[in-house]
């Protein structure tokens, strides 16, 4: 059988592994249900929010559940994606990335156009602390990996 592989020339494909055996059980459903909730709530307070002649208000009507129902499923189907390959992975990321800024940009509209250079700022400066802080932890994820890597070819 093995001599057949190597005549073929067969290489196996490394999947990633499944989000349930990485995590464990019950955090997993935590992280499934807070994925969920949040993308829900998200999408029916975008959906209720109406303008108003002081700026903005929520108003919540029988789409604002729909919109809740749709995020929620939306939620739940990107674990489905994260349970695929690294294409579907990656292609699920961008879209929850793409929803987040989305959600976090659309009240602008509703922002008086003479205070919109202050919010610009404030956006500017969010933005630099949010990138600082995701890129100390990518270093320290970078140290943690190349750490448990020393480790492991210790043991051997």
């Amino acid at each position: 059988m093995m001599k057949a592989k190597e005549a073929l020339n067969i290489t196996e494909v490394e999947m990633m592994p499944q989000p349930e055996a990485a995590l464990s059980g019950g955090f997993y459903k935590i992280v499934l249900g807070s994925t969920a909730v949040a993308l829900g709530c998200m999408a029916a307070a975008a959906e209720a929010l109406r303008r108003n002649a002081g700026g903005f208000a929520f108003q919540v009507s029988v789409w604002t559940f729909v919109a809740f129902a749709a995020g929620l499923a939306a939620g739940l189907f990107y674990w489905k994606l994260a349970a695929g390959g690294l294409l579907a992975v990656r292609v699920g990321t961008a879209f929850l990335v793409l929803t987040g800024i989305g959600g976090f940009l659309y009240p602008l509209r509703f922002v008086q156009s003479d205070k919109m250079a202050d919010i610009a700022i404030g956006l500017a400066m969010a933005v630099c602390a949010i990138s600082m802080g995701s890129f100390v932890l990518w270093k320290m994820k970078r140290f943690f990996d190349a750490d448990n890597a020393a480790v492991e070819t210790r043991k051997e």
